[in-house]
């Protein structure tokens, strides 16, 4: 298999939407004013000919994002969301939030949650 990856702002993407099968946020949700944009602006960088993912991430935990929020509150403007917070967004795109490991990390510890468009919504009926 081949992979590309390109960092890149959110706000002014140097790059033609609808090209990646997924988008990384990573240590990111808390310093955006605005999650569901930061969400919708993600699903317009997805292709739609196929499954397209969306990756929220924190290595060191939603816990960690709470106290920087509670100290900064103008640098660390939001929480990350909860699951079902994050499972709301998504659906608003026809993103389905996948289930959790059994031996995942608690979210404090380890933020890892993963929005999916499945293949099969793609197909058109008949």
């Amino acid at each position: 298999a081949r992979a590309s990856f390109l960092t890149s702002s959110l706000c002014a993407p140097p790059f033609e939407h609808g090209g990646f099968d997924t988008v990384l946020f990573h240590a990111t949700l808390q310093y955006l004013p605005d999650a569901a944009a930061a969400i919708a602006r993600a699903v317009g960088c997805l292709r739609t000919d196929r499954a397209a993912r969306i990756v929220v991430a924190q290595v060191t935990g939603a816990s960690f994002v709470r106290r920087e929020h509670a100290k900064h509150p103008a640098v660390a403007v939001a929480e990350l969301p909860s699951p079902s917070e994050l499972r709301e967004l998504g659906k608003a795109h026809g993103f389905a939030l996948l289930p959790r490991q059994a031996n995942a990390p608690p979210l404090d510890e380890f933020y890892l949650l993963v929005l999916e468009r499945p293949n099969y919504l793609l197909t058109a009926p008949g």
